[in-house]
């Protein structure tokens, strides 16, 4: 028998970093975290996922180097500022 996968909700993968709840939803669509939908409206987050999105954080390297829609946004309004 396949051993089943771990999965997280939304809530619990917040506690995991302390952020909110939105900040998740914000990563699943912009693709920084992957996640399933079970049902119509339960969507849950791989463990695994914990580790994958952690990047060691140097001098020339984004922290978050996966959220090109949120950053293209960003530098628009600091643009216009």
């Amino acid at each position: 028998m396949a051993k089943a996968k771990n999965y997280l909700s939304i809530s619990e993968f917040a506690d995991e970093f302390d952020v909110s709840e939105k900040t998740i939803r914000n990563w699943i669509s912009d693709g920084v975290v992957r996640a399933v939908r079970i049902g119509p409206r339960m969507i849950r987050i791989e463990a695994t996922e914990l580790d994958r999105i952690v990047t060691r954080v140097t001098t020339n390297e984004s922290p978050v180097s996966e959220a090109p829609r949120r950053a293209a946004w960003i530098t628009a309004v600091a643009a216009n500022a």
